[in-house]
């Protein structure tokens, strides 16, 4: 029987994983978990965890099952595959004022892109448009990702 998620789960996990997390699926029960670099490291190490707090020990005990299980936990796009700046870039490219579509792509030319983006959106009063136009990429890359993998997925 093939794995089926929510797509929505997929979504928020890819929206919200901090950078140095790795977030993965289990293909085993359909759940979305995740473990720091540290993590990765601990399990790593031969010391004893004992001195570790319990929920670091369950983290640690879970990149353990990541590293020896591979095949069972399937990594999700991380902020790098999903190149946020090319959604903000094609979304300064799909307006139809040419005025404002100019404004935003120079506000994302330089150091300080995503600032400059958002505090122009916000002045456009645009930042609606944006944040529908950047879930739809979002939910786009993870149907793509699901279909990548055979995962069946459901909508909310």
């Amino acid at each position: 029987m093939k794995l089926k998620v929510e797509l929505s789960k997929i979504v928020e996990a890819m929206d919200f994983q901090p950078d140095e997390t790795q977030t993965y699926l289990d293909r085993r029960s359909g759940e979305i978990v995740g473990i720091t670099e540290d993590d990765r490291r601990l399990a790593e190490d031969e010391t004893s965890d004992e001195d570790l707090p319990d929920w670091q020990k369950e983290l640690v005990e879970l990149a353990r099952q990541i590293g020896e299980h591979e095949d069972d936990y399937l990594p999700l796009p991380s902020k790098f595959d999903i190149h946020e700046y090319k959604i903000m870039e094609d979304f300064c490219c799909s307006l139809p004022n040419q005025e404002t579509s100019a404004s935003l792509l120079d506000a994302i030319h330089g150091s300080g892109a995503f600032r400059l983006f958002k505090r122009e959106i916000h002045r456009l009063g645009i930042q609606d448009s944006w944040y529908a136009f950047r879930a739809e990429a979002f939910k786009r890359i993870a149907r793509e990702w699901c279909e990548e993998n055979d995962i069946e997925w459901t909508e909310d």
